[in-house]
């Protein structure tokens, strides 16, 4: 049975959109949508379960798109900042059987992007940022030293409990991240087990599956 409670939307600006095609099968409970800018999207495609989980941008153009989500808990959609308050043209992106029991994206920069394929199992504890949060420079020329990247995740993909994907992570089809790992740089092998602090590939060309 289709139900939708709890739900609370809050608009701050021009030409925003929050769409939800909802089926028989939908539960969606306890959830916020917050945006404050113009042109903004969230779109939700035949989502099973949305429980316990926030959405906020803040910007201009920027989207979230979520397809044929089996399960999302207890997480948090940032697609905003804390400082300049001017970072437009972000998307984060998840594809078809996403199931997930927490999880914390922060997307900030300009034209920035964090994807995850379809298939893909996430436990809890997780953080997906594309930014260090605070900025470093150089001193004598005060470049800076630490811009956001984009984060990349393939088909397919099992992340474990308290896994941190930090920015400029890829992660490739078939592949497990081992508890408490930390992600912080593009991996190229598909169908590998990464782990540790830094993660790297401890284990090739193995199968997993969902019991």
């Amino acid at each position: 049975m289709k139900q939708i409670k709890g739900l609370t939307v809050f608009f701050e600006g021009d030409n925003n959109i929050v769409s939800i095609e909802a089926t028989e099968n939908c539960f969606i409970e306890s959830t916020k949508i917050s945006i404050r800018g113009n042109g903004n999207s969230i779109l939700i495609i035949q989502p099973k379960q949305i429980r316990n989980t926030n959405f906020h941008i803040y910007g201009n153009t920027n989207s979230i798109k979520l397809l044929n989500i089996r399960k999302i808990i207890y997480s948090s959609f940032c697609v905003a900042d804390c400082y300049e308050k001017n970072f437009n043209s972000r998307e984060i992106i998840i594809g078809r059987d996403f199931r997930c029991s927490g999880i914390e994206f922060g997307l900030f920069g300009n034209n920035r992007k964090i994807k995850i394929g379809d298939d893909c199992m996430f436990s809890c504890e997780i953080v997906c940022w594309n930014t260090d949060w605070h900025k470093i420079f150089d001193k004598n020329t005060k470049k800076l030293l630490n811009e956001e990247k984009d984060i990349e995740i393939g088909n397919h993909v099992w992340i474990g409990r308290g896994v941190s994907i930090l920015k400029g992570a890829k992660i490739p089809d078939g592949c497990i991240v081992g508890i408490n790992s930390i992600v912080t740089k593009p991996f190229e092998e598909k169908d590998a087990v990464i782990a540790g602090n830094p993660a790297k590939v401890v284990k090739h060309n193995i199968v997993w599956e969902e019991k």
